[in-house]
């Protein structure tokens, strides 16, 4: 069954995935024809994704089975396809709750491993700013990947397709 709490938890893979997908810009490292597959086919790009985040959940999280993992990854995929068509505006907004959530869980990991009792107050508030990003990140993901399409339909009108749309088109500069 769908577990919302479980997809949300999934938000700070997408700021390692980002992170990962920037490195792109040292691909012509690779050779020739590896650079050639992986410039004209789409789907190929798609399933080396899936592979980064499918091994990072694995490296990370020991504690779940591989169908698990399996299923994390894809439901991360998802949410990246729509993380990336979205509006610069949001994209940007979404970017600085990711940094921002990162951050807060890594003070979460950090008051958990001084062990104080002062701490517990804070480890709670910082546990909900945590789970309010979390579902902040992923309202603003569907809003603005929403608010994408129909900027694309009336740029686009009668030409645009939606499949194009995730094909992940060489961009235009305008």
């Amino acid at each position: 069954m769908f577990d919302i709490q479980s997809l949300a938890n999934t938000t700070p893979f997408l700021f390692i995935l980002s992170a990962s997908i920037l490195t792109n810009f040292i691909g012509d490292t690779m050779g020739c024809k590896i650079q050639r597959i992986f410039s004209t086919n789409v789907f190929f790009k798609y399933i080396i994704i899936l592979f980064i985040i499918y091994t990072t959940i694995t490296i990370i999280d020991k504690t779940t089975t591989p169908k698990e993992h399996l299923v994390k990854s894809i439901y991360i995929l998802i949410l990246f396809i729509l993380f990336t068509k979205n509006t610069l505006r949001m994209t940007v907004i979404i970017g600085l709750c990711m940094v921002l959530l990162f951050i807060v869980e890594d003070y979460i990991n950090h008051y958990k491993n001084i062990k104080n009792i002062n701490n517990i107050k804070s480890i709670e508030k910082l546990n909900k700013i945590s789970y309010y990003l979390k579902y902040i990140i992923l309202f603003l993901i569907i809003v603005g990947h929403i608010i994408y399409i129909i900027k694309q339909k009336k740029w686009f009108g009668d030409k645009f397709d939606i499949f194009r749309l995730y094909k992940s088109e060489r961009c235009s500069i305008i």
